[in-house]
């Protein structure tokens, strides 16, 4: 088993300090979203956030992001081998839940996701903080405790492999 911990915390919140050089995975809202994030991404959290407000003109001053780093006691590389994880598991989950982010234009690296099958049979993420699919300004949007959201791979048939979420849905 696989095992990836996300801590969601309020991107404008955050000390400054905090974002230098954070590696990690980041849901972004613009204003008008309401059921769906805008974007899902990972990366450098600073610089990725910065290149979608000059890049993309929906990401004003008015966005909702939370971000969580996955640079804690890992290797660089670890770091963002398991943010381009994170990212391509979200994406997944947002598709299940009918919140794909209009922005993204595919499932991230999917490809990673799978990869891990070859070694693991089963993935799991630990998710807390912000709720990663509604919006953070809004009620129920902080979980109390740790949840699992997890995928056990087929190793047959990939599509077929079985996700266990919680009992979310799209708000």
């Amino acid at each position: 088993m696989y095992t990836i911990k996300l801590d969601f915390e309020n991107i404008k919140e955050a000390p400054l300090e905090e974002l230098f050089g954070a590696l990690g995975v980041y849901v972004l809202w613009n204003p008008s979203a309401y059921v769906k994030p805008t974007n899902i991404g990972e990366g450098f959290i600073l610089d990725r956030v910065l290149s979608h407000h000059h890049d993309d003109k929906w990401l004003s001053g008015n966005f909702i992001g939370i971000y969580a780093r996955t640079d804690g006691s890992a290797t660089p590389l670890r770091a963002k081998h398991d943010s381009a994880i994170a990212e391509a598991f979200l994406l997944t989950v947002a598709d299940i839940l009918n919140c794909f982010p209009p922005k993204n234009q595919s499932g991230g690296c999917i490809n990673k996701l799978y990869a891990l099958s070859k070694h693991h049979g089963k993935l799991k993420l630990l998710i807390k903080g912000y709720h990663p699919f509604i919006k953070p300004d809004k009620r129920h949007s902080r979980l109390d405790d740790w949840v699992e959201l997890s995928v056990i791979f087929n190793q047959v048939d990939l599509d077929d492999s079985k996700w266990i979420l919680p009992p979310w849905h799209s708000k």
